[in-house]
Formats: C-alpha cells, sequence, structure tokens
C-alpha cells in the first residue's frame, strides 16, 4: 500500500538527514585518523546543514496529530495555523480516514474515525 504524500516527504526528510549526519561522523573519523583539518570543516559545514534542515522542516506551518491512529504525525496547515474547517480529515496509512478538532489547548486530537 502506498503511503500518503506527507509521510512519503517526512521519510525522505529522515533520510537527507541521517545522510548528513553519517556525513558528519565519517568526516570527525577521518580528522581523527588523519589529522587534517580539511575533514573537521567538513564536519561542521554537514552540522549545520543538519541544524539547518531540521529547523527549516519544523517550522511552524506544520503540526503535530495526537492520538488515534496518526499520532505523532505531523500535517501541514494553511500558515496562519487555521485549519480548512470545523475538523481536519486526515487520511491513515492503511487508506481509512481519521478527524481530528482542536481540544482546549490548541492542539490538533483525534475524534473519531469516518
Amino acid at each position: 500500500m502506498e503511503r500518503p504524500a506527507i509521510a512519503r516527504e517526512q521519510h525522505g526528510q529522515r533520510l537527507v538527514l541521517c545522510a548528513l549526519m553519517l556525513a558528519a561522523t565519517t568526516s570527525l573519523t577521518a580528522w581523527y585518523a588523519t589529522g587534517l583539518v580539511y575533514f573537521a570543516v567538513a564536519a561542521a559545514a554537514a552540522t549545520a546543514l543538519v541544524v539547518g534542515c531540521a529547523l527549516v522542516w519544523c517550522s511552524s506551518r506544520s503540526v503535530q496529530l495526537h492520538g488515534g491512529p496518526m499520532d505523532g504525525a505531523r500535517v501541514r496547515v494553511a500558515p496562519n495555523g487555521r485549519l480548512p474547517g470545523a475538523h481536519l480529515d486526515v487520511r491513515t496509512f492503511d487508506g481509512e480516514r481519521a478527524r481530528y478538532g482542536r481540544d482546549r489547548t490548541g492542539r490538533l486530537t483525534f475524534r473519531g474515525g469516518s
């Protein structure tokens, strides 16, 4: 079964971050083994990219879902943070739908399936 677009995008982002962290670790190991400063600079650059990517991808335009089948998943909403209606209908990984709504604290919590 095919994953929803948001899940595929998050998977790709995790792969990029994993590759960058692996590059930083490898560069630090090479710096330790050879003593060449260029490897330390490469490790610092890779670490800066990891931090930058994480900050950009975890921007305020996406919100985290709480409870239900999509617990912990992040979905994009309008830049102002408003929902398109009273509830947000989300398609789950198995193709069913789940409804999330804002609670008193403003979090999107599970309200039931449809």
